[in-house]
């Protein structure tokens, strides 16, 4: 029995070496990740998930511990294990005697069972309860951390996937599929499954991508600022109107063209004190590993001064607090930031 925190690289391995746990958490904020990790762990233990008596799945939303503690003390009847699923459980909802009992039955698992968690949402891996069982599981299971991976290992895992598919691609392309897209591998492998298909054994080229991939909030908010800078009105609206007809919530929104803005600033004061913006990417670490938004930014601050920048900036602080405070209808607010930013 392996003991262990791993990566989903880690699982692999452990389980290609036959390694194995009677309890597994996996959780993180990379769902492509996890969910691949999760098709192991059932590939390996419950016959890929399909039906089976040896096989049980919950949602633990909606189910109570005692039904999964029984699950797992059920004996296989006709597999090595009897494999249990649960995923989203919510630990805070314990009381304090139940969760004395998931610990002692994490701490002394029959070694018949297999227990999984599948913390599919991140925004529950936040958690004092959860935390605890994290930790008894690196003690006495796995626990299996997938979180986003490195723009080197994201393109490494793009580019095998386009050679796999027949296709080539060259690194400056897979570079602006990042940039375009975003790092959610999932997203990223149905964009490319797209565009090797239409490539067809070809090229995968920037004009492809710019034809059929969907952009993600942040692309679409430097295309608005692109457009702010250059004061193209009609530009910046038809931006700012794709992420309307994609139902981004106004905060969202803003976040992205906060973030467009801050890095036009970081870099302007950078220039100005030192003559480069080069150690902004080895001072802020949201800019390892992509470069391109200090290059773009560097683009768009070099037509503004420090002053329009400090403005535009005290603008995206006002309808923040207009979104936050006030019962104003959160797109006009962002509309409405597009007119005061162009004008400045």
């Amino acid at each position: 029995m392996t003991m262990a925190k791993v990566d989903d690289k880690g699982l692999r391995l452990s389980l290609k070496n036959n390694e194995v746990s009677n309890v597994y958490f996996v959780y993180g904020n990379e769902e492509y990740l996890k969910r691949t990790s999760v098709d192991l762990l059932l590939t390996k233990f419950a016959d890929a998930g399909k039906d089976s008596f040896d096989f049980k799945k919950f949602d633990g939303k909606d189910t109570r511990l005692d039904d999964v503690l029984a699950a797992v003390e059920s004996f296989p009847f006709m597999s090595e294990y009897s494999c249990i699923l649960v995923t989203d459980f919510p630990f805070e909802s314990l009381s304090d005697s139940e969760f004395t009992q998931l610990k002692e039955t994490l701490n002394d698992m029959p070694q018949s069972s297999v227990l999984i968690f599948w913390q599919f949402s991140e925004t529950t891996g936040k958690t004092k309860n959860q935390n605890a069982v994290i930790k008894i599981v690196e003690k006495v299971g796995t626990a299996v951390e997938c979180n986003t991976k490195t723009p080197a290992e994201i393109k490494k895992i793009l580019g095998a996937g386009i050679i796999k598919r027949g296709c080539t691609v060259s690194e400056s392309t897979l570079n602006y599929i990042i940039e375009v897209v975003g790092d959610d591998l999932y997203l990223l492998l149905s964009e490319t499954e797209k565009l090797t298909a239409y490539c067809a054994g070809g090229e995968v080229t920037r004009q492809a991508v710019d034809k059929l991939c969907s952009k993600s909030i942040d692309s679409n908010a430097f295309d608005v600022t692109k457009a702010l800078v250059a004061g193209n009105s009609d530009k910046a609206f038809a931006a700012l109107n794709e992420l309307f007809v994609l139902r981004e919530e106004p905060l969202k929104i803003l976040g992205a063209i906060v973030m467009t803005y801050t890095d036009m600033y970081r870099v302007k004061v950078a220039v100005q004190q030192t003559g480069s913006y080069a150690l902004l990417g080895e001072t802020f670490a949201c800019y390892k590993g992509k470069e391109f938004r200090l290059r773009n930014a560097a683009k768009n601050a070099s037509s503004l001064s420090l002053e329009q920048l400090r403005k535009a900036l005290e603008e995206l602080n006002r309808a923040d607090e207009l979104l936050k405070t006030s019962k104003m209808d959160g797109n006009l607010v962002i509309e409405e930031l597009i007119v005061r930013l162009l004008m400045i």
